[in-house]
């Protein structure tokens, strides 16, 4: 009897209110459970119970209201298909209509999460443990203020920071910063923050606009700056680096083989182990004698070209170096040209021997010519004074005595002009032969200068 006035009670409540109240007789919504104990210690148990179900009953339920709660308690039975397909572990779920959906209490949280779990997995395998992100192959979008400004697309590349139409075609890329537009990349691991860029390759970065970056692991971090090869760095404008471990950091230098650095202006290295500081200088070999210079200026005592021969950084020398004053060294030297032209070495020359009575000399003759004893009598046809400004001839006479020289050419010396080397000295008078004789061209005229 107790009971039935109880239900009456409770659906008089119902009808005249359409809400319903436990332990309260001012429920303040459909359903109103009030704590029985609201404070203290007692040990009574207040709350509410969801109905406790194992997964293949909840995978057996049909048709399910949406919203239904339900708590999961078995996962042994049943499968995770169907409307089943998302419960995989114990707990609350609730039906959307299609499928129950987890209500995790593992949610990432805007203030942090603690004792998360990891898992030991690589990129690119399985995930076994805690993660933020999907469960499905779609790409993972990231926004502020309802804009878009990222992407984590389902081949691993990250666009991000307002980045846009930027083509990647690979896996793991990044394009971030948002002045990074119509930047191209292929590859793997690389990263572009840049506009107009390109990048091939496996973990190259380009940050400079129009900047180009192909191969492994290159930085190309300045507007047009080039880099190909491996590990290569190209670090001011239209700097280039190309080959393996070189750094090219002055505007439009170049950095061409292996472990070069460029750092002047117009620098250029080719080679290995060379280093080139000065203004437009340019080396090439390995391990060059003069590495310092003015990077920026045009400085008469810096050097313009070198060739390095050394063995290594402790040995660097140079077989040749001209300076911007026009110093030229030749052969071994570690000491920049004091003079119009510094040899360190033997000279080495063509010599001719002459068989026959004519000798025709030109461009390809030699320094050196012979006759020969017992050749007898020879002329000698030399080019025109005015063809070959500077040239030098040294002819001497073995056959002195049987044989004589003459020349094409009258050759002047003091105030006599002859052909025949029988009638030369070096006093200006005839009469005093000699049997060698040095001549040189003025532009105009052959003159002797010396026996």
């Amino acid at each position: 009897m107790k009971k039935n006035i109880i239900l009456i009670a409770l659906l008089c409540i119902v009808n005249l209110k359409a809400q319903i109240g436990m332990n309260t007789t001012t429920p303040s919504s459909t359903l109103d459970i009030t704590a029985k104990i609201p404070t203290g210690n007692s040990t009574e148990v207040d709350g509410l119970l969801i109905p406790r179900i194992d997964r293949q009953r909840a995978q057996s339920m049909t048709p399910v209201p949406i919203s239904t709660l339900i708590y999961i308690n078995d996962t042994s039975t049943g499968t995770q298909t169907g409307s089943a397909i998302n419960i995989d572990s114990t707990g609350y779920y609730y039906n959307n209509g299609n499928f129950w959906v987890k209500l995790t209490p593992n949610s990432w949280l805007i203030n942090g999460n603690t004792d998360t779990n990891p898992g030991t997995s690589s990129v690119g395998y399985a995930i076994d443990g805690n993660f933020i992100g999907n469960s499905d192959a779609k790409d993972l979008t990231f926004g502020i203020n309802n804009i878009k400004k990222g992407v984590l697309d389902t081949r691993g590349n990250l666009i991000i920071g307002g980045a846009q139409d930027n083509p990647a075609s690979g896996t793991k890329n990044m394009i971030s910063g948002a002045t990074s537009v119509d930047n191209l990349i292929v590859g793997s691991n690389n990263t572009s923050n840049s506009r107009n860029g390109i990048i091939l390759g496996t973990g190259n970065t380009s940050s400079g606009s129009y900047s180009i970056a192909l191969g492994n692991s290159n930085s190309a971090s300045s507007n047009y700056a080039f880099v190909q090869g491996l590990t290569n760095t190209a670090t001011a404008q239209f700097a280039q680096a190309l080959g393996e471990q070189n750094n090219a950091s002055g505007i439009h230098s170049l950095a061409l083989g292996f472990t070069n650095v460029s750092s002047g202006i117009y620098a250029k290295a080719l080679g290995s182990f060379l280093t080139v500081q000065a203004f437009n200088d340019t080396a090439i070999g390995q391990y060059n004698a003069f590495t310092a210079g003015n990077s920026s200026s045009f400085i008469a005592t810096d050097p313009i070209l070198q060739v390095g021969i050394g063995q290594s950084s402790a040995t660097a020398e140079n077989a040749f170096t001209i300076l911007k004053n026009g110093n030229t060294a030749v052969g071994s030297h570690t000491t920049k040209p004091a003079s119009t032209l510094e040899v360190n070495g033997t000279i080495a020359g063509k010599l001719i021997v002459i068989s026959g009575n004519i000798l025709d000399l030109n461009n390809t003759s030699a320094y050196s010519i012979i006759n020969p004893s017992g050749n007898g009598n020879v002329t000698i046809n030399l080019p025109a004074a005015n063809s070959c400004p500077g040239r030098l001839y040294r002819i001497i006479n073995h056959d002195f005595g049987n044989g004589t020289v003459t020349f094409s050419t009258g050759i002047k010396y003091a105030n006599i002009t002859t052909t025949n080397l029988d009638n030369m000295d070096l006093e200006g008078s005839s009469g005093t032969n000699i049997t060698k004789v040095t001549i040189q061209s003025d532009g105009t005229n052959w003159w002797m200068i010396g026996n």
